[in-house]
């Protein structure tokens, strides 16, 4: 048995935009599900929503669309072509494919290759909503042994190495690349550490950017109150640096450490080394304020940008390792 996944390796494209690009030229009504689908799409970056929430948020232009089943078929008939020639080269009847997207989308091409079977994620065609999880990593794993628990898996074929677990059932693995197939190598270990990477200095900036937002907010209160620039800008950087341990631990680097003295052990680490940010943060800001007459607000917002930039890197090797 040959498995493969669909989108980007025997399809060309990602069928689920392509289906959905098709439908906002018949119905541009569906464009007012944009707002709610870019919200959940920010929600699933900075690790609110799930996969499968976010996917659930994203298919709700399916309220709109009325008859699904004969716009899914006219899809078919103009994206057909996009079928790979690699693939139709050595298609087998006996073929299995199991993908991330809708099985109501996939199973009228994959009926018209004339392949056994697809295992997909089950949403319904009338509301988007999903009956269990994304198919997407271990889920497809999962899925593929509870229909087949004893079946060999001669070849595997992704786009994406996040097929891993997939890719380590079969006999052999390969990536599909712009139409190209090549073996599954050691790449995937440094491009899922890259997509990793991205992941996680975007959250790191949203977050950081909310934290910065909260300690500047504190300092212009302090600072206006009364209270000396450099006492507020110490008070407002711990308060805010506490706030921002937690939300580093457990949204940015998704740590599940549960014992209660290694969170505080961590925390403590945390703050010796801001403390060191600190006292660089404040000679600078001093120096920019009393020594070089810069405005002290504006001088506090360009320092905040760099310091959130120098703390990424190090939080990263000392501390959420």
């Amino acid at each position: 048995m040959n498995v493969y996944d669909f989108d980007k390796t025997i399809y060309e494209y990602d069928s689920t935009l392509k289906f959905y690009k098709f439908c906002l030229s018949k119905r541009p009504v569906i464009i007012l599900c944009l707002p709610k689908q870019i919200f959940a799409a920010v929600l699933y970056l900075i690790n609110i929503y799930s996969k499968t929430k976010f996917k659930e948020k994203f298919y709700c232009f399916l309220k709109y669309v009325p008859n699904i089943d004969l716009l899914v078929d006219k899809f078919w008939e103009n994206e057909e072509k996009n079928i790979n020639d690699w693939y139709l080269k050595q298609k087998r009847e006996t073929d299995v494919i199991v993908s991330a997207s809708p099985q109501f989308l996939l199973e009228k091409m994959v009926t018209k290759l004339n392949i056994s079977d697809v295992i997909a994620s089950k949403v319904d065609k009338n509301t988007g909503k999903y009956d269990g999880e994304n198919c997407y990593g271990d889920e497809k794993v999962i899925r593929f042994f509870e229909k087949y628990p004893n079946e060999p898996i001669e070849r595997f074929y992704s786009d994406s190495y996040s097929d891993k677990p997939m890719a380590d059932l079969a006999e052999k693995a390969y990536i599909v690349y712009k139409n190209k197939v090549c073996s599954w190598g050691e790449a995937e270990e440094q491009k899922g550490d890259n997509n990793k990477d991205l992941l996680q200095i975007f959250r790191y900036g949203f977050w950081g950017g909310i934290v910065t937002l909260v300690n500047l907010s504190l300092f212009y209160i302090f600072s206006e109150g009364g209270m000396h620039y450099l006492l507020a800008n110490i008070v407002s950087y711990y308060i805010a640096v506490v706030i921002n341990f937690f939300i580093n631990f457990y949204l940015v680097f998704e740590k599940k450490q549960k014992s209660i003295f290694g969170v505080l052990k961590k925390l403590w680490n945390f703050l010796e080394l801001r403390t060191v940010s600190l006292l660089a943060d404040t000679l600078i800001f001093f120096v920019l304020i009393t020594g070089l007459g810069f405005h002290k607000y504006i001088s506090r917002v360009c320092l905040s940008c760099v310091i959130i930039l120098i703390n990424f890197f190090w939080s990263r090797r000392k501390i959420f390792v």
